[in-house]
């Protein structure tokens, strides 16, 4: 369990692989979470017991945009933010959930959009759960393989817990956010010196919870691009098993192709995938 880190993001929509089978669907840009909602989650959670640590991604971009790096851009789009909640699951949830996803076979294989044939997934492993819903895969057809969550006991108590808990802390707070059935795409990092993602927005979703298992100090950068390069020095988190992190909508990078407007990339994992040398090379 403490060398390898499992990814289990709960959102609107996920896939195995981009540009292969969608499931769920993605929500109506505005429909995601706020930075007011991070904060009436913070102070839930919280009042709950929990360590909360909510990061303002913004203010980074308004000491960029002083600089002139905006081209004086004023309307970026909305404010941004990370609420991560420390050791939302404790050791022995975490230990059933490993054990629970571990014997599950995870996709090593995807269909290339690009090169049109099977090829092999090597920066990391990947899976959706989806409650009521289970397929084989067929990787020809761009379908990867997806597991019903019901029928995975720890994991659908924990997926319960988690949004019923985040549910109950918008409605208490006041927020007008509503309430939507979640998908979970699992990414499986299984080689810590290897594996990782790269510099890249969420573009098929705007809500992101996720669940973080395994090792512990687990690194996680975002940055704010414009024009398709990065503007400000990199916002790190680090991860311990059983940490929570959630994204504002803006924070996800539903809209990171866009090179008119800054937005929010983010990366995880081993050093060649978090790091900016490429850009500077450019």
């Amino acid at each position: 369990m403490n060398t390898e880190r499992m990814a289990l993001t709960f959102g609107d929509a996920g896939e195995n692989h981009i540009g292969n089978q969608m499931l769920g669907e993605k929500g109506k840009i505005g429909s995601g979470l706020t930075i007011e909602d991070l904060n009436l989650l913070k102070v839930y959670f919280e009042s709950l017991g929990f360590v909360c640590e909510l990061i303002d991604l913004g203010s980074i971009l308004d000491e960029v945009a002083k600089e002139g790096k905006t081209d004086e851009i004023m309307n970026w789009g909305f404010p941004a933010g990370i609420l991560i909640i420390r050791r939302f699951i404790e050791k022995e949830t975490r230990l059933k959930l490993y054990e629970e996803l571990e014997v599950i076979p995870w996709d090593r294989k995807y269909w290339d959009t690009r090169r049109k044939k099977v090829l092999n997934k090597n920066a990391r492993a990947n899976l959706v759960f989806v409650d009521g819903f289970e397929q084989e895969p067929d990787y020809e057809n761009k379908k990867g393989r997806v597991v019903d969550s019901l029928k995975l006991e720890t994991l659908s108590s924990v997926k319960t817990s988690l949004m019923t808990a985040i549910d109950t802390g918008l409605s208490e707070g006041g927020s007008i956010t509503k309430s939507i059935q979640y998908i979970c795409e699992g990414n499986r990092y299984y080689d810590l010196k290897k594996c990782g993602i790269g510099f890249h927005g969420d573009k098929e979703r705007t809500r992101v919870i996720c669940l973080s298992l395994g090792v512990n100090d687990y690194k996680m950068r975002w940055v704010w691009f414009y024009k398709s390069k990065p503007i400000a020095p990199p916002t790190e988190i680090k991860l311990n098993s059983g940490d929570v992190y959630i994204m504002s909508e803006k924070a996800v990078g539903y809209d990171w192709v866009k090179r008119i407007i800054p937005t929010l990339r983010h990366a995880a994992g081993a050093k060649k995938y978090i790091n900016l040398d490429k850009y500077v090379a450019e």
